[in-house]
């Protein structure tokens, strides 16, 4: 078996894996519009030189490392962005029309926390390239307890200037697409009062 079979062998044990327990971070296929975020885990290639293959965690302050051209800022950016930087980057000093390839082999978790009377508190993942609603955030968390208050549900949610908006929420009143939820929220389900 040739080292290219068994690299896709391999690939496709660990794809089968994830659809088997979804288990948060592994391999997965994402568009070339992921937006790259600090800790994904990037497999960086240039087709032709194997000696600069190299898996990458992006740094807290959204950077990667890669031979001979260093430090380069990648988070906030697409897959495509990135890749087209790069490419500017080796293209100039370095290879002439470099095939590169930029592939996210493991996600940062999004994580945001469900607390109060639900079945089980605690955090729920966002699924990379997927929406969570809160509704489906309460699902996750095992539903509803008996004690529910589902007219106050309450949404806690740093902004970008660092300020906590909190959100009273009658989820009796929306619906499951409702309510898009970010990395860092905090729900909050109050106990109902007897």
């Amino acid at each position: 078996m040739t080292a290219i079979a068994k690299s896709v062998q391999k690939r496709a044990a660990l794809i089968a894996l994830y659809s088997l327990f979804s288990l948060p971070g592994l391999l997965a296929e994402v568009s070339d519009s992921y937006v790259i975020q600090a800790s994904d885990v990037i497999q960086f290639k240039i087709f032709g030189e194997p000696d600069l293959d190299t898996k990458v965690r992006v740094s807290a302050d959204g950077k990667m490392s890669l031979p001979w051209i260093g430090d380069v800022l990648v988070q906030t950016r697409t897959l495509r962005e990135a890749r087209e930087e790069i490419f500017k980057l080796y293209n100039k000093d370095y290879f002439v029309n470099p095939q590169l390839q930029l592939e996210v082999i493991y996600f940062a978790e999004n994580r945001i926390q469900v607390l109060g009377q639900v079945g089980s508190q605690g955090d729920v993942v966002i699924p990379p390239e997927e929406r969570l609603t809160l509704m489906q955030a309460i699902s996750k968390a095992n539903g509803w307890t008996r004690l529910s208050n589902r007219k106050r549900v309450k949404l806690k949610r740093t902004l970008e200037n660092g300020q906590i908006k909190e959100y009273t929420i009658d989820t009796r009143k929306i619906s499951i697409n409702d309510w898009p939820l970010k990395k860092g929220d905090v729900i909050v389900v109050p106990e109902i009062i007897l």
